[in-house]
């Protein structure tokens, strides 16, 4: 567990820091005129294996040892710099998270990279993979010092006090509009609950909440403020704001409506935006919906308005995973998303006025399930994958064996509450409700397929018959392409999903009813 800690905390920190942190400042630069042979003497005197070509002030090229090297065993006469240098550089920005120039070291397998200056590009400095985790270590090193210090001082608050009652607040204010400032508060907050020992999982839940009143008040109101109370074993979080508030109640209860176009428009900033409307799952309180890979748990409406760039009144057919709204965000604010994300950017597709299918490279999506909620007292998840195509899809269920939504006993789980759920729990011994009972919540087999355009619903498995085993084998062999490319735990011979942390289970869940 220690080694996943500093794992990841290293990670934290690779977005945490700034390139201009851990770059090289003191650099040798050369000029495009200078002959090859006086290069040797620069690299060999200054101990250095490249270093960039200036010309004007301005970055035009990037000459190594190994364009050195190069020279010399093709025999040829002396030239200038500018003939075998580099002139197809990538940089990075001094002011970029140190996760980009990690990114672009891994995508294009430089040794190095240059850095310059968003504004004018003006070349600032040079960093290394040798450089980052040189600044990785001197930084967990300070942070592990004084973290250590912080940690010791604060867990022992409520100890060396004596009272019959003991607490903390902390109180953080807020100002609208700051967005510069955004998340300090949840940030802070979670480093303090850190420090006082709290348990992991509260941290988290806290800082994801605090976060988004946060927010809500950055974006809504004109000031506020968030305050967090403090026991030994309670912990509770108020947020208050200065409104203005919903002036129409009445008009906020109608579908659709929302403040944030008012706010973006007060800001002059409408045609400027980009908003995107959607949803994170399917029909939840309905057997085979959320928490289901079907149609009907894993498809959600998905809206797009961005009046400067997109054409609107159109419809779009083509395959979208939520996942690739990170990297068209990111492209929509002219930054290049980091090799780590694995969505596709949706840029192409609604920037084009074309409607129905606009890319054909879109032609299919994969979904996924590990666990919700603990279905199982042993904290076992039920674990699915599919690929959905034009015309069919495919599910593979890892763990047959297993009920799919938890078992009777525990009340299915996994189905959210409501009149349906109430009324298959009261027949659950009703021989009439049979046939439903098992199709909602009975064990399902290995792999499932279904033919989409003459079972929209999902119901006639045809995983088994004969003449569908051509189709059936290519979607498997497409979805364990994908699988295999994203490195799925899933794929492992003894994934890591099935044992601690992830089959975690406290102890008012082992046998709690739903």
């Amino acid at each position: 567990m220690k080694k996943d800690k500093k794992f990841t905390k290293t990670r934290e920190l690779i977005y945490e820091l700034k390139v201009n942190q851990v770059m090289t400042k003191n650099i040798i630069t050369v000029k495009p005129d200078m002959m090859m042979h006086h290069l040797r003497h620069i690299l060999r005197a200054n101990n250095i294996s490249g270093t960039p070509v200036i010309q004007n002030n301005k970055l035009t090229g990037i000459i190594s040892i190994e364009d050195f090297i190069k020279w010399l065993i093709e025999g040829k006469p002396n030239c200038s710099i500018a003939k075998k240098m580099t002139k197809n550089i990538k940089t990075v920005f001094d002011d970029s998270a140190l996760v980009e120039a990690v990114s672009k070291f891994n995508k294009f397998h430089f040794g190095r990279l240059p850095v310059v200056s968003r504004k004018g590009k003006k070349l600032l400095g040079i960093i290394t993979k040798g450089d980052i985790i040189e600044g990785l270590l001197k930084k967990l090193e300070i942070d592990y010092h004084e973290e250590e210090i912080h940690a010791y001082r604060a867990s022992h608050i409520f100890k060396d006090i004596l009272a019959d009652k003991v607490g903390l607040t902390f109180q953080y204010r807020i100002k609208g509009n700051d967005f510069k400032h955004a998340g300090e508060c949840a940030s802070n907050l979670k480093r303090t609950l850190q420090r006082l020992k709290f348990h992991p999982d509260i941290i988290r839940r806290t800082a994801i909440a605090v976060y988004e009143a946060e927010m809500n008040i950055i974006i809504y109101t004109k000031k506020g403020k968030i305050t967090a109370d403090v026991e030994p074993h309670e912990l509770k979080i108020k947020a208050e704001d200065s409104g203005p508030g919903i002036k129409d109640i009445k008009q906020a209860m109608k579908p659709g409506y929302s403040t944030a176009t008012h706010r973006i428009r007060e800001m002059g900033e409408m045609e400027n935006t980009l908003l995107v409307i959607s949803g994170d799952h399917g029909i939840p309180g309905f057997p085979r919906a959320k928490t289901n890979l079907y149609e009907i748990g894993t498809a959600v409406s998905l809206a797009v308005i961005w009046p400067e760039k997109v054409p609107d009144n159109r419809v779009v057919h083509d395959f979208v995973n939520l996942m690739d709204l990170a990297p068209t965000f990111l492209e929509a604010a002219g930054l290049e998303p980091p090799a780590v994300m694995t969505g596709k950017s949706l840029m192409p597709v609604i920037s084009s006025e074309m409607e129905g299918w606009v890319d054909n490279t879109r032609n299919f999506v994969i979904t996924g399930r590990e666990r919700h909620v603990v279905a199982r007292d042993d904290g076992s998840p039920y674990p699915m994958r599919s690929v959905r195509t034009k015309d069919f899809r495919y599910i593979r269920n890892f763990k047959p064996e297993r009920w799919p939504i938890g078992p009777y006993e525990k009340r299915l789980p996994d189905l959210d509450g409501g009149p349906t759920k109430k009324w298959f729990l009261e027949n659950h011994d009703n021989p009439d409700a049979a046939p439903f009972w098992e199709l909602g919540f009975g064990k399902r087999p290995y792999e499932e397929l279904y033919d989409l355009s003459a079972d929209p619903h999902e119901l006639n498995n045809l995983a088994a018959i004969a003449e569908y085993q051509e189709i059936k084998i290519d979607l498997a062999s497409l979805l364990d392409s994908v699988l295999i490319a994203t490195d799925d735990p899933r794929m492992q011979e003894d994934c890591i999903f099935e044992h601690p942390p992830f089959t975690d289970v406290k102890e008012k869940d082992r046998n709690r009813s739903y």
